[in-house]
C-alpha cells in the first residue's frame, strides 16, 4: 500500500496555497506549473528508488520468557538486497501492561548489510501476553511516499512469570546468614544443625568452627562446611486470589505483590531443606503444587504455577481451601497465607479457619497493608475536608488492627506490613520460626 508522508502533504498545501495566488496574480501561473511537474517527477522517481517492504527481511529476538517488573532487550534484525538504502519505520505493539522503551523505530538499512536495532521492555503485569503482527513502512529517498506492509513481523507469545532477578541474592542470604544485604532482620538461632549438607568457600563472616580444615589444606583455599537441620520441615503457601488479592496498591496489586514474595520464601525455604507446597483459592481452588523437597526444582515449578494467577473480585471461600488442604496434606506445615483483613466482623472466616488449624500446623498470616490507606491516616489535618478523610482513614485502620489482635488472641501468628517490606518481612519471620524450633 502507497501512501504520502507529511512532506508530501505540506508540498501539496504549497501547491494548493501558490495555486490560489496564481488565479489573483496570472504572471504566478508559470511558477505553479513548473513546481506541480517538479512535485510530480519528485514523485515519480521517489515511487522508482523506494525498497519495496517485502524485499526487506525483519526478525525479532524477544527473551520467551520474562519476569513482571524488569526491563529485558528486544533486538531487531534487518537485512535486504535491493540496490538502495532502506529508510524503514517500524511501530511495535505491545500490549499495555508492557511499557516498551520505544515504540516507534526509524531505522537506515544498508544494501546486504545486516542491522540491529535494539530496545528494552518491561512487563508490569504477569501471564501469558499476545505480541500482535507489526507493520513495515519504507520511505522513499527524498521522503515523499511510502509503502506500508502488514504483518511483516509474525506475533508471538510471551510468558511473564514473577520477578525472579532476587532469587539469588536471597539465596546467598539463607545460605550465609547474610540478611542484613536484603533487609532482614538479624536472628540468632538456638544452634545450628549437625548434619553436613556440602562444602563452599569461605565467606568473610563464616564461624571459625565451621571451617573444614581437611578440605581446606586438599583445595589450597578455606572451606567451609554448610550444615542444616535434621528435621525436614513442610512450609504451605495459600495465596488469596479473591476481591482483597485484586486490590490495587500503588503501580501493582496485592497478588502480585504476594506471588513475589511467595516465590522468594519458597527458594529460601527449600536451600533450608524443607519441603514447598502452593495452594491458590478464591471461591474455589485454583492451583495447587504439593510439598516438595527438591530444591532445584521446586522454585521454577511454584513459578510455573504462579505465573498468570490472577485476582477475581469474588468472595474467598476460606473453608473451602482449608479443607482441600488438610485433605491432601496431613503433615505438620507452617501455613503461609498472603492475605489481608478489614475488620473483625469481615475477617472472622478468616481468623476462624486459621485458629482450626492450630491443633496439626502452624499457622502464618501475612497481611498486606494499602500503603494509600496508611498515609492517608498520617495525613495532616489542614482544611475541614481533611477531618473527615483522616478519621475514615484512621477508623479502617483501627478495625484492621483490631481483627489481626483477635487473630493473635487466638494463637494465629501475623505480620502486618506494607507491600514493599512483605518479602523481607516474612522470610525474617520464616528464618525466626526456623531458629526457635517452632515449625
Amino acid at each position: 500500500m502507497v501512501l504520502p508522508t507529511p512532506r508530501l502533504s505540506f508540498a501539496v498545501l504549497g501547491l494548493g496555497a501558490l495555486a490560489g495566488i496564481a488565479a489573483f496574480f496570472p504572471s504566478v501561473v508559470p511558477v505553479w506549473l513548473v513546481f506541480g511537474a517538479t512535485l510530480i517527477g519528485a514523485v515519480a522517481w521517489d515511487l522508482a528508488h523506494i525498497v519495496p517492504p517485502s524485499s526487506v527481511r525483519v526478525e525479532r529476538s524477544a527473551p520467551p520468557v520474562m519476569s513482571h517488573g524488569a526491563s529485558h532487550r528486544v533486538v531487531l534484525t534487518f537485512q535486504h538486497g535491493a540496490r538502495h538504502v532502506a529508510e524503514v519505520l517500524i511501530e511495535e505493539v505491545w500490549p499495555p501492561s508492557v511499557k516498551p522503551e520505544r515504540a516507534l523505530l526509524t531505522v537506515r538499512v544498508p544494501p546486504s548489510v545486516v542491522t540491529d536495532v535494539t530496545y528494552t521492555v518491561t512487563p508490569s503485569r504477569r501471564g501469558e501476553l499476545s505480541l500482535p503482527p507489526a507493520a513495515l513502512r519504507t520511505k522513499g529517498p527524498l521522503g515523499l511516499v511510502a509503502v506500508q506492509l502488514a504483518a511483516a513481523i509474525p506475533g508471538s507469545l510471551v510468558r511473564v512469570y514473577p520477578k525472579l532477578t532476587d532469587v539469588a541474592h536471597y539465596e546467598l542470604a539463607a545460605r550465609r546468614s547474610l540478611r542484613a544485604d536484603v533487609g532482614l532482620s538479624s536472628i540468632r538461632a538456638l544452634g545450628p544443625g549437625t548434619e553436613i549438607e556440602g562444602l563452599r568457600d569461605y565467606a568473610p563472616d563464616d564461624e571459625y568452627r565451621r571451617i573444614d580444615w581437611k578440605a581446606t589444606a586438599r583445595r589450597g583455599r578455606p572451606v567451609t562446611r554448610e550444615l542444616r537441620d535434621e528435621r525436614t520441615q513442610h512450609v504451605t503457601i495459600l495465596i488469596d486470589a479473591g476481591r482483597l488479592g485484586a486490590a490495587e496498591l500503588g503501580a501493582s496489586r496485592r497478588i502480585d505483590h504476594a506471588v513475589d514474595s511467595a516465590l522468594l520464601l519458597a527458594n529460601v525455604a527449600s536451600v533450608r531443606g524443607d519441603r514447598v507446597g502452593v495452594l491458590v483459592f478464591d471461591r474455589e481452588v485454583r492451583r495447587y503444587v504439593p510439598p516438595s523437597r527438591a530444591s532445584r526444582a521446586v522454585v521454577p515449578r511454584i513459578a510455573r504455577a504462579l505465573f498468570d494467577v490472577d485476582a477475581l473480585p469474588v468472595e474467598p471461600d476460606y473453608e473451602r481451601a482449608f479443607r482441600y488442604l488438610l485433605a491432601h496434606d496431613r503433615r505438620r506445615s507452617l501455613l503461609v497465607l498472603f492475605s489481608d483483613v478489614l475488620s473483625p466482623e469481615s475477617s472472622e472466616a478468616l481468623v476462624s479457619q486459621l485458629a482450626q488449624t492450630r491443633g496439626r500446623h502452624l499457622p502464618l498470616c501475612v497481611a498486606i497493608a494499602d500503603p494509600a490507606l496508611l498515609a492517608a491516616a498520617r495525613k495532616p489535618i489542614r482544611t475541614a475536608e481533611d477531618v473527615y478523610h483522616v478519621a475514615a482513614a484512621r477508623e479502617l485502620c483501627a478495625e484492621r488492627e483490631a481483627a489481626l489482635r483477635a487473630m493473635r488472641a487466638r494463637g494465629v501468628l501475623t505480620v502486618d506490613v506494607p507491600p514493599d517490606r512483605a518479602t523481607p518481612a516474612v522470610v525474617s519471620r520464616y528464618l525466626e520460626l526456623k531458629a526457635r524450633r517452632l515449625l
